[in-house]
């Protein structure tokens, strides 16, 4: 899933529909994006802990 707030969008890749082509136009529009890092910190973290961790933007 991608979620940009500066370009007001939110992809969710679905299966067999081209999500992958249309995620990788999109994967370099997220870098721009200063809500990104927070989000980013927090899923890494998420997986080094083994829990969901949430950020409030």
């Amino acid at each position: 899933m991608l979620l940009s707030r500066k370009y007001n969008f939110l992809f969710v890749h679905i299966a067999k529909t081209g999500g992958t082509s249309v995620r990788a136009a999109l994967e370099g529009l997220r870098w721009r994006d200063p809500a990104y890092l927070p989000q980013f910190i927090c899923s890494k973290l998420s997986h080094l802990s083994g829990h969901r961790i949430g950020a409030k933007l």
